[in-house]
C-alpha cells in the first residue's frame, strides 16, 4: 500500500487500509503524501481517529470541534507575511538575500568515502543502521549545551559536522534539516505541510576548540532559524546550483533531532501505538536521526540514533563505521569540549588504500596516488634512470631513487613543486609529523624530501606501504 506511491494530479494524497491479524488484533495502516501531511500532523490526525472511533462504537456520530483556522488561512497568512520578491524591504527579499550570501560558493558535492562510485541517476533506494548513544552520554550532551547557551539540537550538529569534515576531508559541510514551520499555537491542531528545509553551513578550522566551533554553528542555526520562511524549492530556483540527477541540490547530508515523546493513542478499552514503515528509500546520501529518550522523571535516558543512506553509495558495514567515528566524537567533546576539533577522539584505523574497497574522495594527494593520474609511476625509477637524470642535473633532488622491493610494494610518486612549497610554508596543514594529514591517507604516507643542503627542493617522494 506504501510502495504504490501517489499520481497528485488525479489521486487523494492519502490512503486507508485496515487489516485482521487475529481475532482481536487490527493493524491500520494509514499513508499520507508529504504534499498534505508532515511529521507535527501525527498528533491530532491520531485524536480525530480516536474520536471517531470512540463515537462510532458508542453508536453515534462523531461530534467535531470546528478549527479556528484551515490551512487554506496559513497559505493565504504566509504569501502576505513573505510580499513580494521585488520588494526590497519584503520578509522574502531579505531572506532570499541572506541565503544568497550565506550559500556563495558552497561546493556542489560532499563526497564520502563511498562503496560504489555515484550513478549518474539516483535510484533512491536505502537502507538504515540503528545504533544508540547511552544515557550518561546524553546527560553530559543536554549539560553542554547548556553551559554554552545552545540546544541539544546544536551539539549533535556540531559533532556530525565534525564527524562528515574528517570523512570527508572538506572544511566546508552544508547539512539539512527540517524545520516545523507551526509558529503560530492555532496550527498545532491542523493537519498539512507546514515543514521547511534548511541548509545549515558550517566552516571547519581544526585547531579550534570544540566550544569555540560550537559557538560558530549556534551562531549559524540561530541565524538561519529566523530565516526559515522562503520555501527550499524556491530558494532552489533562485540559486540554481549545478542540477545533477545523482544527488539532492545543495546538500547531500542531512540531520534530525525528534525530542522525546509517545505515540501511544490508546482509548476506550482499546490499546494502540503508532508506529511508521520502515521504507527503503533515502532522499539523501546520508541523513542522521536521532531521538531523545527520558526517564519517568524526565531525565536523560540515552538517544537513539539511525543513519539513513542511499545502498547506491554505500554498503552497511561501512555506515556502521560512521556510526562508531561518531559516537567517539561525541563521547570526546563531553570529555573535554576544549580540545581542538582535529584531535578529537573519532580516530579508528585506517584500511590500506591498497586493499580498501572504499572509492576515496578525491583531494590533491590522492589524485597524485591515482593509478589513472600521469603523476604516478608505475614502478620506482631504474638505475639507468637514476644515472641519466644525475648526468643532466648533478645537484638536483627531483627525483629520489631507491630499488623497488617487492616486499614492501612501494610506489613512487612525483610531488609538483607547488605542492612541496605548499608543504614547506605550511607544515601544520600537511605534515605527517604533526598527524595532520588528510583523513583518507592519514597514517600511509610519509614525506621524504631531500636532504641534500645544496638541492632545490622542486618535488619530494611519497611512499605507501
Amino acid at each position: 500500500m506504501a510502495g504504490r506511491g501517489f499520481d497528485v494530479t488525479t489521486d487523494v494524497p492519502f490512503r486507508v487500509g485496515l487489516y485482521r491479524l487475529a481475532p482481536d488484533t487490527y493493524v491500520l495502516a494509514m499513508v499520507l503524501h508529504h504534499i498534505a501531511s508532515d511529521g507535527s500532523s501525527f498528533g491530532p490526525f491520531a485524536r480525530d481517529v480516536v474520536t471517531a472511533y470512540s463515537a462510532r462504537a458508542e453508536g453515534h456520530e462523531p461530534q467535531w470541534a470546528p478549527l479556528s483556522i484551515q490551512y487554506a488561512d496559513y497559505a493565504v497568512w504566509q504569501r502576505e507575511a513573505l510580499g513580494l520578491e521585488s520588494d526590497p524591504e519584503s520578509a522574502a527579499a531579505q531572506q532570499i538575500a541572506y541565503w544568497t550570501e550565506e550559500l556563495d560558493g558552497l561546493p556542489d558535492q560532499l563526497d564520502l568515502p563511498s562503496d560504489r562510485p555515484r550513478p549518474a541517476v539516483a535510484s533512491y533506494g536505502g537502507s538504515k543502521h540503528r545504533f544508540d548513544i547511552d544515557a550518561e552520554t546524553h546527560r553530559r550532551l543536554v549539560d553542554l549545551a547548556r553551559t554554552h547557551h545552545a540546544s541539544l539540537f546544536m551539539v549533535v550538529h556540531a559533532a556530525y559536522a565534525v564527524l562528515l569534515s574528517r570523512l570527508s576531508g572538506s572544511s566546508d559541510i552544508a547539512i539539512g534539516t527540517a524545520v516545523a514551520g507551526r509558529g503560530e499555537k492555532e496550527l498545532d491542531d491542523l493537519i498539512g505541510m507546514f515543514v521547511n528545509t534548511l541548509v545549515l553551513r558550517s566552516r571547519i578550522d581544526p585547531g579550534s576548540s570544540f566550544t569555540e566551533f560550537l559557538g560558530d554553528v549556534r551562531g549559524t542555526d540561530l541565524t538561519a532559524f529566523s530565516n526559515a520562511d522562503v520555501p527550499f524549492e524556491r530558494l532552489v530556483e533562485v540559486l540554481n546550483p549545478t542540477r545533477s540527477t545523482a544527488r539532492h541540490p545543495l546538500f547531500q547530508a542531512a540531520l534530525s533531532l525528534e525530542p522525546a515523546h509517545a505515540r501511544d493513542v490508546s482509548f476506550a478499552g482499546v490499546h494502540a501505538v503508532g508506529t511508521e514503515l520502515d521504507m527503503p528509500i533515502s532522499k539523501f546520501d546520508i541523513q542522521l536521526w536521532v531521538t531523545e529518550r527520558l526517564d519517568r522523571d524526565g531525565h536523560p535516558a540515552g538517544l537513539g540514533a539511525i543513519f539513513e543512506f542511499a545502498t547506491d553509495l554505500f554498503d552497511e558495514a561501512t555506515v556502521a563505521s560512521f556510526g562508531e567515528r561518531f559516537v567517539r566524537i561525541l563521547d570526546g567533546v563531553v570529555t573535554d569540549p576544549t580540545t581542538p576539533v582535529a584531535t578529537s577522539r573519532s580516530c579508528l584505523p585506517v584500511r590500506s588504500i591498497a586493499s580498501s574497497r572504499l572509492m576515496i574522495p578525491e583531494s590533491p594527494i590522492t589524485r597524485l596516488l591515482s593509478p589513472s593520474s600521469s603523476r604516478v609511476a608505475a614502478a620506482t625509477p631504474t638505475a639507468s634512470q637514476c644515472a641519466t637524470a644525475t648526468r643532466r642535473s648533478p645537484t638536483a633532488s627531483s627525483t629520489r631513487c631507491r630499488t623497488a622491493s617487492p616486499a614492501t610494494s612501494r610506489v613512487s610518486v612525483q610531488v609538483p613543486k607547488r605542492l612541496w612549497r605548499w608543504h614547506s610554508r605550511a607544515p601544520g596543514k600537511w605534515s605527517s609529523a604533526s598527524g595532520r594529514w588528510p583523513r583518507p591517507v592519514r597514517r600511509t604516507c610519509r614525506s621524504t624530501p631531500s636532504t641534500r643542503p645544496n638541492a632545490s627542493p622542486t618535488c619530494s617522494t611519497i611512499q605507501v606501504r
